[in-house]
């Protein structure tokens, strides 16, 4: 399977804890071995996370795909960096 997506997520992590919890909205292009397909779906995810302040490693993230009539899982290792303003 070939998979390409842009998704927009709304994210809690109580407390600083360990998990990071994720459900989103994600726009997918993808091709399986019998159809070429390009819809919106629906995204749930959660995250083994270290770190609490500008520096956090997603040491493994899986998420739960619901696309059209189609679900599949994704597993994957990240590092954010997120930067504060106010």
């Amino acid at each position: 399977m070939v998979f390409d997506s842009q998704a927009i997520y709304v994210t809690a992590r109580p407390k600083n804890w360990f998990l990071h919890f994720k459900a989103g909205v994600v726009k997918a292009d993808y091709k399986t071995a019998v159809e070429d397909i390009n819809d919106t779906g629906l995204a749930l995810g959660v995250s083994l996370v270290l770190g609490s302040g500008t520096l956090r490693f997603h040491l493994l993230d899986y998420q739960h795909y619901k696309i059209g009539g189609d679900s599949f899982n994704s597993v994957s290792v990240s590092v954010a960096v997120l930067l504060y303003c106010w």
